[in-house]
Formats: C-alpha cells, structure tokens, sequence
C-alpha cells in the first residue's frame, strides 16, 4: 500500500509540473491599458509580433515596423497598417487607416476613411492634445499625405548633406481621425520618432533602414 501510494504522488507531481510548464508557455493576455503600453518589439512569439487591440486611452509603442523587401535606392513595398489593432493588415482589411509607402516606407497616407493633419508644439505640445482640441487644432495634411517635409508640409526632414539623414520634425504630431456621416469615430495621435532601426538617439545616416518606430494613443 505504501508503494502504491508513493507511485500515485509521483504521477499527481508529474502533471502538475507538466501543466505549470503548459501556462509559462502559453501566449499571456495582453493589458491594453494607458498605463501598461506594450512595445511590439518587445513581444513576439515564433518571431511574429503580437496583434491587440487598441481602446479609447490606450497607448501603442511600435518599434522597428520593418517591410519586407528591399530598402532604398529602390522604394520597399508598401504596406497597410491598422491603428486599431496595432498591426499591419492587408489592404482589404477593414481596419486599415494608414498606407505607408515612398523611400523608406516614410510617406504616411490616410486611407479607408481616415484623414490625417498635424498639430506642432507651438499650437499644443503632445501631451496636451486630447479628442477634444486635436481635429480643432490641426493642420489639413497635404493629399491627405505626411512624409518628406519639403515644398509641402511632412513629418520628417531629409539633411541631403549630412550623410542623407532622415530625422522628425521637432514638436510636430501627427493627428488620424475618421468621421462616419457627420460624427468622429476614432482619432489618433502619432508621434512618428524615427527610420533607422532600435531608434538610436543620434543616428549617423548609416545605420540599417527602414525600421519605423513611433507611438500612438488613441483618444476617441
């Protein structure tokens, strides 16, 4: 009896290690919450990045968003990406609302209803932009398009001489927001932080691209 006894313990420890091991390794339920923003580089599992969506308040920090081809002088493919579901979609998906695409995958375009502006720091700091100042506030993106801040207005400036340098225009944030009929359903604000990969804070124009890295909270 003895034996048998020791022989049905060692079995009920076997499954509880066994079912221990099964919860540690187990895709975890991710916390959309402002106060727990997840970076998506930071959270990848067979080394996909994992997709949650994303609530009135919540904040995303997306890293090192890469395409899948090849990098400038040719243009990488573009790719569609939906704020809500911090991820990139196909381009059916209804809940795309941006297409990035040009040099660098750099040029940000609304699409599927979504209309982009920006807003700079000398009318409201980032921080200070909430759903109810930022469409009030923003400036009308060109063609509905933020990229190369040249002739027309963009999000980032391109330093020809100084070792082609791709670096973000200080203090501006971008606003995405879609009206259904004649009511706002969602809006964002983007703060788009840079093109070379793990962001460093000085880049030097050398390091690998494109790798997009930018934050984004929704506030409606």
């Amino acid at each position: 009896m003895t034996y048998l006894l020791r022989k049905i313990a060692a079995v009920a420890l076997i499954a509880m290690i066994a079912t221990s091991c099964q919860k540690e390794n187990a895709v975890q339920p991710l916390d959309g919450t402002a106060s727990n923003a997840l970076a998506q580089g930071q959270v990848a599992k067979n080394g996909s990045l994992l997709a949650r969506a994303i609530g009135v308040g919540d904040i995303a920090q997306v890293r090192n968003l890469k395409s899948d081809s090849i990098i400038p002088p040719a243009s990488p493919a573009p790719f569609y990406y939906s704020l809500s579901t911090e991820s990139k979609v196909s381009a059916v998906s209804a809940s795309r609302a941006l297409l990035l695409n040009g040099y660098f995958n750099a040029d940000v375009n609304g699409v599927n209803g979504f209309t982009l502006g920006y807003i700079d720091a000398a009318t409201l700091a980032y921080g200070s932009i909430t759903a109810a100042n930022a469409v009030a506030n923003l400036t009308a993106a060109p063609n509905n398009k933020l990229g190369y801040n040249s002739a027309t207005a963009g999000w980032y400036n391109y330093f020809f001489n100084d070792n082609h340098k791709v670096l973000p225009v200080v203090g501006r944030t971008l606003i995405a927001y879609k009206v259904s009929g004649a009511t706002v359903t969602e809006i964002y604000k983007i703060k788009m932080l840079s093109i070379y990969k793990d962001m460093p804070a000085n880049p030097t124009g050398t390091e690998p691209i494109p790798y997009l890295s930018f934050d984004y909270q929704r506030l409606q």
